[in-house]
């Protein structure tokens, strides 16, 4: 199933039937979220046997910091 709208809500509170998905996929979202533990478990019962879970997180040398900022060039163009 492919949802079509958007779902607006905290991630901890997301409910989905048990086994209904082959693949959860989540970009750079799991670290605004207290239990990572909670949420892998759900995200554990809504995939189907064999079923995948992707995900990516931030780096922790870019987000200990205190400054977020591009890579710049010489000429002062964004490098990534």
């Amino acid at each position: 199933m492919i949802h079509q709208s958007p779902i607006c809500m905290p991630i901890e509170d997301i409910q989905f039937a048990d086994e209904q998905f082959d693949v959860v996929i989540s970009s750079l979202a799991f670290h605004y979220i207290e239990s990572f533990d909670m949420i892998c478990e759900k995200i554990y019962q809504s995939l189907e046997p064999k079923g995948v879970f992707l995900f990516s997180v931030e780096h922790p040398i870019f987000t200990s910091r205190n400054e977020q900022d591009w890579v710049y060039d010489e000429q002062g163009n964004i490098l990534h």
